[in-house]
């Protein structure tokens, strides 16, 4: 995967087996890797690696925007082979919820663009077609109702 985490351009690869896992990420402008290997399938390989980068880089969070109208019908489970992605109305705002099952409250950023109020570089980007992207740092899921 290729991309980009607060201005700094990466390439990263996941993998594993039953029981194991692992990412790498390269960030070539910066001349710095992050190598991280786990015999334990449960381990959040991704938050221990946006740590470090995040350590490292020291680079400024996204800015949140103020909380908004938010598009209610586009509340509803969005999946790929095993994978789900969850948006949920909560009264007038939307919260999201994919992996660890944490519900994040969602505000709006553009016309295609929703993005992860407690977690700012999580951005989920709304395709014409109904299907919907979670772009997060090191990974990225599309899923379709």
């Amino acid at each position: 995967m290729l991309g980009d985490y607060r201005g700094a351009r990466y390439a990263a690869h996941s993998g594993g087996l039953d029981g194991f896992s692992d990412l790498y990420v390269r960030f070539p402008d910066e001349d710095f890797s992050i190598i991280l290997l786990g015999n334990h399938k449960g381990l959040a390989i991704y938050q221990v690696v946006l740590d470090l980068a995040e350590k490292f880089l020291g680079r400024p969070a996204p800015v949140v925007p103020p909380a908004g109208p938010m598009p209610l019908e586009l509340a509803g489970a969005y999946r790929v082979d095993d994978s789900v992605a969850e948006l949920t109305a909560e009264g007038d705002g939307l919260t999201f919820t994919f992996g660890r099952k944490v519900r994040h409250p969602l505000r709006r950023l553009d016309e295609t663009t929703l993005i992860c109020a407690d977690d700012p570089d999580v951005r989920l980007l709304l395709h014409e077609d109904g299907g919907l992207t979670v772009d997060q740092p090191f990974y990225t899921f599309t899923g379709y109702r």
